[in-house]
């Protein structure tokens, strides 16, 4: 590959990076706090020792969630590392409602894994 490909490679790169940026920090941002507010909730619906467990499983996704969002992405510069991003967050998602309907014992939940989808 010329120069002027590698180029043209980088620019279309720095490009498609500027415009997913402002869309997967909204959606890291969103989900943080969701997380974050998901803690109290679990703590005030469910019983017992799951309202612990569930409530340490947001806490640790909202601080990784966070974490990503306010250090990693601003200095993120190519488009493969912004959708392993992507992936690592929506599998954080994806694992807290499998979590959630494995320990809590109610297969309803996973209905949850179909929103996520769309």
């Amino acid at each position: 590959m010329g120069d002027q490909q590698k180029d043209q490679v980088k620019y279309q790169d720095t490009a498609l990076v500027d415009v997913y940026r402002p869309i997967v920090q909204g959606f890291t941002i969103t989900l943080g706090v969701y997380y974050v507010l998901l803690i109290g909730a679990h703590l005030a619906v469910l019983k017992g020792e799951l309202a612990w467990i569930m409530a340490a499983i947001a806490a640790t996704s909202a601080v990784v969630i966070l974490v990503i969002r306010f250090t990693y992405l601003p200095q993120n510069t190519k488009i493969v590392e912004m959708e392993r991003t992507m992936f690592c967050v929506s599998a954080l998602a994806v694992t807290n409602v499998t979590a959630h309907a494995y320990l809590a014992g109610d297969p309803s939940q996973f209905v949850y894994l179909l929103l996520l989808a769309f």
